[in-house]
């Protein structure tokens, strides 16, 4: 690649981020907003999740979805659009297989939950210009989840707000745990949130699990971005949930997730597919999105941690967050992909990382991702795999690929990675130039190799260390070197650690080594021996 076309690149990609950090504090993202568009496909998705068919000539197909009835609920069924009559009786009375309830625009009280079991072909829908203009309401004082649904196919829910007020009294959500085909679009969990200790308690906002294996489920367009009272971890309900029952594939599309008590998206320890595109995770305590494992995957999300742009209203403490988190408890699973997401962090009361590996979490793929850090926390963090029952499957491998770090991070490190031998770093690009900020620090990844690295720091751009046990493997390899370079540490007096940079270049510290690479010089690597001999 010629220097014009990597300038061109990076022109480009900063573009993007710059982009992306002018596009965040827009209430509104695309996708976002308050249409009530088919959901959005793209060239990875399951082709059978679209569901942009709208009517079939007779009336009763909506979304894929073909009924028996549509009845409307204030005409045929009774309902109060003042919100003074309970909608309960006629709900409990009138959702039955092959019936859509198309709901007008007004206010509707629902006082209590309800469980439906084993139904299929049924769904509510509101009829209103945007999701606001349907809104259901609960009574002070009480959190429930006001749909529960067990079992069944062919379900459609949209177009509505679940309003729960501006008091911190009262919360409420939905549950579908099913056996295929949710299509849920355009909903909002709107109003204050109150923590799981109050009065009134708290409920989640979205739990979705497929439990037939080759079933599928679509939400598109959840919103949650009202006040929050913070509570200590596991003080508050999560926003949205997949969990161990889920068993197929569940597609994410254009998530607004905003402020959420604990995590804006939790869904990490379910063996079936969980696959997030799009959407704003903003400001939640946790993670914004935590999922794990082959077949699940997050791809065009932007996440952002911001404690100096919190929404207005919030009660308690916000003890921190991380940005995209790979985490699986027991599962142990490997595999995953984060693909084409920027994660903002311009300041924060406390962030383990931008992006985190845990130590459940076997192999993983990131790529042509973009990450700010203005904090003094790590970027990217990739743990050692565990050693007790939460050790994950092999492979343990990680590769990166197309990433950009950039920022005025102080007192950190860029990328930080442990216990992941032979694993791939191709075109990492870091710009922190901040003090004491070093960029690639590897520990115990013998046979890693770092291709095409661009690395700017105001600390040691490139440090490693390990045991190779006399294998022969390179503790790093670099090929491709653009640039490594220290904006703080003078390199005179430094020890050459590699010769020539021609081709690649083997490090290789020796026995229980750690080596500072100050900066590439000359055609040779000059650095120092910060531990051992």
């Amino acid at each position: 690649m010629t220097r014009d076309e990597r300038d061109g690149r990076r022109a480009y990609s900063r573009r993007r981020l710059l982009g992306a950090l002018g596009s965040v504090g827009v209430a509104s993202l695309a996708g976002c907003g308050e249409t009530d568009s088919p959901p959005s496909t793209s060239e990875t998705s399951d082709p059978s999740t679209d569901a942009s068919t709208v009517g079939d000539g007779s009336g009763k197909t909506r979304r894929g979805i073909t009924f028996d009835r549509v009845v409307n609920a204030v005409e045929d069924l009774g309902w109060d659009p003042n919100g003074e009559r309970a909608i309960d009786e006629s709900l409990d009375t009138n959702l039955k297989a092959g019936t859509l309830i198309e709901v007008p625009p007004g206010d509707y009280l629902v006082r209590r939950r309800h469980d439906i079991e084993s139904l299929s072909r049924w769904g509510i829908v509101g009829t209103g210009a945007s999701r606001k203009g349907v809104q259901f309401t609960l009574p002070a004082g009480r959190s429930f989840r006001w749909i529960m649904a067990h079992g069944g196919h062919d379900i459609l829910i949209g177009n509505f707000t679940m309003q729960q007020g501006r008091r911190f009294d009262r919360s409420t959500g939905m549950a579908f745990v099913i056996d295929r085909n949710l299509q849920l679009y355009n909903v909002e969990k709107a109003g204050s949130n109150p923590r799981q200790d109050s009065k009134s308690g708290a409920a989640n906002g979205l739990i979705v699990d497929v439990m037939d294996p080759d079933g599928v489920a679509v939400v598109d367009t959840f919103v949650r971005k009202g006040p929050q009272d913070f509570a200590h971890y596991p003080g508050n309900a999560i926003t949205v949930f997949t969990g161990r029952p889920h068993l197929g594939t569940v597609y994410y599309r254009n998530l607004h997730i905003e402020n959420g008590g604990e995590h804006g998206m939790y869904a990490s320890k379910c063996p079936g597919n969980v696959r997030v595109e799009g959407g704003l995770f903003k400001n939640n305590y946790g993670d914004g999105v935590r999922i794990a494992g082959e077949g699940s995957y997050v791809k065009g999300a932007t996440v952002v941690i911001d404690k100096n742009d919190r929404t207005r209203g919030n009660r308690g403490t916000w003890y921190g967050a991380r940005g995209i988190h790979f985490q699986s408890g027991e599962y142990g699973y490997t595999g995953g992909l984060v693909e084409d997401c920027t994660v903002i962090a311009r300041a924060s009361p406390g962030t383990e990382a931008l992006l985190m590996m845990e130590h459940s979490q076997g192999a993983a793929t990131v790529r042509n991702c973009r990450f700010y850090n203005d904090t003094p926390y790590r970027t990217i963090l990739v743990d050692r795999p565990a050693t007790n029952h939460t050790r994950p499957a092999k492979p343990w491998d990680m590769t990166f690929e197309n990433i950009e770090i950039s920022g005025n991070a102080r007192n950190t490190a860029a990328f930080v990675m442990a216990g992941r031998p032979g694993s791939r770093l191709s075109n990492v690009h870091i710009d922190l130039p901040g003090e004491n900020v070093d960029g690639i620090v590897l520990e115990d990844c013998a046979g890693t190799l770092i291709s095409g690295a661009n690395v700017r720091t105001g600390g040691y751009p490139l440090r490693v260390s390990g045991n190779t046990g006399g294998s022969g493997d390179c503790l790093a390899t670099l090929k491709n070197l653009e640039r490594l370079q220290s904006s703080s540490l003078d390199s005179v007096g430094a020890q050459r650690l590699a010769s020539t940079l021609s081709g690649a270049t083997c490090i290789d510290g020796g026995t229980a080594n750690t080596l500072g690479v100050i900066s590439a010089t000359g055609g040779h690597l000059y650095g120092n021996v910060l531990e051992g001999e």
